[in-house]
């Protein structure tokens, strides 16, 4: 009866030490995987230039709108939605 314990222990073991072994091989491959798609596709920044600091209820609001990628104007994206 000890035998079989023991032989099921060991196999429980065995297999919680492979399970954690492929997580942690998995966690490298996902962060690769997101430092490929942050090279790949490079993130978008949307910068809005007002004439006032402050405005007040009615007046009109006049702004530029810049849309970058990393320092170069964007590419892909074309429309702003405000």
């Amino acid at each position: 009866m000890e035998k079989t314990t023991f032989k099921k222990k060991k196999y429980f073991i065995s297999c919680v030490c492979f399970f954690f072994l492929f997580l942690a091989g998995r966690a490298q491959n996902i962060d690769a995987t997101i430092a490929e798609y942050a090279e790949k596709f490079t993130q978008e920044r949307m910068y809005l230039h007002f004439d006032k600091a402050s405005y007040s209820p009615g007046e009109t609001i006049w702004f530029k709108a810049y849309m970058m990628e990393d320092i170069l104007p964007a590419l892909k994206s074309k429309n702003i939605y405000v």
